[in-house]
């Protein structure tokens, strides 16, 4: 088991929604962190061959987010997007693989769906993890402040359309379900997952707040609290994945995690946030 001492923390994927929050909680908790992101810099590319291997030398310890997703308006179907992941997650493994450093690799409740190249990609990167001795979390739609464009996520494109528009458009008529995380309370439940790698090495563990909520009642909580009496507007595309659900597995609740924050809370930080950024909206 790994001691609660400083450590020298490599996070692929810094700048996302996961990223973010589990960099700051690591600094939080006094550890040293590599930030490594495309977002970055052009020479942070995951596609490079090699790219990570002067880097790992030091390192121990690596969380492994980096992926080209995006929420439900990002392509996922071309020969590009399986091509910038199949690289990433070869390039990345390969390292890992050669300087045995240990890591948690974020997958998806959706690997199990083999109707995308999304779900495929996710469940090839769960071997690699599994042969490799790492531990698989899978995400369920965790979020917090991001940059609006063409990769963000439900949450944060309905707060961008209630200031910016007084109106939520949606794409779908709502009635698919979620389960929807705070980015502080995942990046707190894998820091205790990385405090006890042993015992969770070659695992799977879901971290949710196991708790189903509906798009449309995501769009109108968000109508409400951004104080605006905006409209909701539902599509009339039902979404073709109201019929592929899972259930998470509760073991991370026996760490003694559990998640703090809830939708409501979770939204109103975003919003608090987010009215400093007039920029994104406008």
């Amino acid at each position: 088991m790994f001691l609660i001492k400083s450590m020298k923390i490599l996070v692929l994927g810094s700048s996302g929604v996961i990223g973010t929050a589990v960099v700051e909680n690591l600094r939080s908790k006094n550890h040293d962190v590599v930030e490594f992101d495309i977002k970055n810099s052009p020479e942070e590319d995951l596609r490079i061959p090699e790219i990570l291997d002067n880097i790992l030398i030091n390192i121990d310890f690596v969380f492994f987010f980096a992926f080209d997703v995006g929420g439900s308006k990002y392509p996922v179907n071309s020969v590009e997007y399986i091509s910038n992941n199949v690289r990433l997650l070869e390039n990345t493994f390969t390292s890992l693989a050669k300087f045995k450093t240990p890591f948690i690799h974020t997958t998806s409740q959706m690997s199990n769906m083999q109707h995308n190249p999304y779900g495929v990609l996710k469940r090839l990167a769960e071997f690699y993890t599994n042969y490799l001795g790492g531990i698989n979390v899978k995400v369920w739609n965790v979020y917090g402040p991001e940059e609006v464009g063409p990769k963000s996520h439900v949450i944060n494109d309905f707060i961008q359309q209630a200031l910016k528009n007084n109106e939520i458009r949606m794409m779908t008529n709502g009635e698919e379900k979620r389960q929807f995380l705070d980015g502080h309370d995942f990046a707190e439940a894998v820091y205790i997952l990385m405090n006890s790698y042993e015992k969770y090495t070659g695992l799977t563990i879901d971290i949710s707040s196991f708790e189903w909520v509906s798009i449309l009642e995501v769009a109108t909580l968000i109508a409400e609290l951004c104080g605006r009496d905006a409209k909701v507007i539902p599509g009339l595309l039902e979404s073709s994945f109201q019929t592929c659900v899972n259930e998470p597995g509760v073991d991370i609740c026996k760490t003694g995690w559990k998640p703090v924050t809830t939708l409501r809370q979770g939204i109103s930080k975003i919003l608090n946030t987010r009215r400093f950024l007039d920029a994104v909206f406008y």
